[in-house]
């Protein structure tokens, strides 16, 4: 099973290392109802199976972790569901089962339903995470069949993703 994540290397790893980004801490979630989305890449098909989001100090509300083609129509989500565990990472599988993933460009995204949740992140630059394609969307908990993008107007990058397993 492979972890893809929003600081790993398929997603924006590779640029935060390079702008020698913080190490993430428990922050609190920047908007009710706000969703994050960040682009990742795929160079092997893959099986999505479960969605995870590294709770922070408090949990409160609920999240929802989603997989969104490259023009943003939603391929699966978790079910929207209470923030569970202090300082640790919940997994949640996603509904149906698992999404058949090929090569290729996707976002991952993460909502939340209420701004006292916290999760893990990093406070970073918003011309860095608009340069690297990160977009948020308004109203969007649980999240949308259609992700209609808007620029980040927080600095805020949370550790969430998506668990894989490699297909031949």
């Amino acid at each position: 099973m492979k972890t893809l994540y929003s600081f790993g290397d398929e997603a924006l790893g590779t640029a935060l290392k390079a702008l020698a980004s913080a190490a993430p801490t428990s922050a609190v979630w920047p908007v009710v109802n706000r969703a994050i989305a960040i682009p990742f890449q795929l160079d092997q098909k893959a099986y999505a199976v479960w969605g995870f989001v590294f709770n922070g100090s408090i949990v409160s509300g609920n999240v929802d972790v989603g997989i969104y083609r490259y023009d943003l129509r939603l391929l699966g989500a978790t079910t929207a569901s209470a923030q569970s565990g202090t300082n640790e990472i919940q997994t949640q599988r996603f509904a149906g089962g698992g999404l058949l993933l090929p090569i290729g460009t996707y976002y991952m995204a993460l909502s939340a339903s209420l701004a006292t949740a916290r999760m893990f992140a990093v406070a970073l630059n918003l011309n860095h995470l608009r340069a690297l394609g990160v977009v948020q969307m308004a109203a969007a908990h649980p999240l949308p069949a259609q992700f209609n993008p808007a620029a980040v107007t927080n600095a805020y990058l949370p550790c969430f993703g998506i668990g894989l397993e490699t297909v031949i």
